[in-house]
């Protein structure tokens, strides 16, 4: 109809334009009320995304298997756009992925994974614009990492120490492993310990706040998540033997205490520091 009426292009141009405004507008709104409205139920995002202790991306419910990327550098390409809020350049990127090639060897490659990318996810879930490749954040979508960190920054927002526990938990469910499990690249493992950094900060902060409000058992429960993350994080090794001295399992501190000389013999070939002998002299003394 267009073609026999040329006049209508424009306005059919414009009409789908606002169509696809519209539909942002919806994405943007039911993301932000699907983060503030736990009561009302909501269709689960368009597209999930893992990242950390796996690396996954579900669209619509379906899983993008390997054989939809391709190539194993179209996921890796994704997954580091993904996690540069700023967006990068072709040259930024050929730096990290391909930083032998010759000029003309980095636009093949560039142009071959850029293509295989977004036939795996869709073309407009990567954005190009002033020379920059972005993430389209006005999508529907969840991405744990963001998720992480959202629920972080809402403890300072928060104004009761109930408040700040359910937040801390919630950051914390999130938190399911390493970043980028299966990369070892520079840019990943800086990002992966400043994570996990990040998660133990906010597990021994949560810990804090249960041991002051006597939830001994919570206070084990994340002593242990802790120490599942890392063996030899010695403040969760303390937290534990205050929780068990606190319910007066005098045994059961015994064992805890034994358990971190263990791991930090057998890990790093070091004794506990003065704190946790200290500490457990006297949580023994009390029990």
């Amino acid at each position: 109809m267009t073609a026999a009426r040329p006049e209508l292009s424009p306005l059919v141009a414009r009409l789908l334009q606002r169509v696809d405004d519209f539909e942002n507008q919806v994405s943007i709104l039911r993301k932000q009320l699907r983060r503030h409205v736990s009561a009302v139920p909501f269709a689960p995002p368009r597209i999930i995304i893992r990242a950390l202790g796996r690396m996954q991306v579900r669209i619509n419910g379906k899983l993008v298997r390997t054989a939809d990327w391709q190539v194993q550098s179209a996921r890796d390409l994704f997954f580091l756009i993904l996690s540069f809020q700023d967006g990068l350049n072709k040259e930024e990127i050929g730096n990290i992925f391909w930083p032998d090639s010759t000029p003309a060897e980095l636009k093949l490659r560039f142009k071959n994974t850029v293509y295989r990318l977004r036939r795996a996810i869709g073309r407009e879930t990567i954005s190009f614009d002033d020379e920059l490749y972005c993430f389209n954040r006005d999508l529907d979508y969840e991405y744990d990492v963001e998720t992480f960190l959202h629920e972080i920054n809402l403890v300072q927002q928060s104004a009761s120490p109930d408040q700040r526990i359910r937040h801390y938990q919630a950051a914390i469910r999130n938190y399911r492993g390493g970043f980028m499990p299966e990369v070892e690249e520079t840019w990943v493992i800086s990002e992966r310990e400043r994570l996990q950094r990040t998660f133990f900060d906010t597990i021994i902060n949560l810990i804090e706040l249960h041991l002051v409000a006597r939830h001994y058992a919570q206070v084990l429960e994340y002593c242990q998540r802790a120490l599942e993350e890392d063996a030899c994080l010695e403040a969760a090794h303390r937290y534990a033997m205050q929780a068990y001295a606190a319910l007066g399992n005098r045994a059961a501190v015994q064992r805890q205490y034994e358990l971190c000389c263990r791991s930090l013999r057998e890990e790093m070939d070091i004794a506990p520091s003065a704190q946790t002998e200290n500490l457990y002299k006297e949580m023994m003394k009390k029990t």
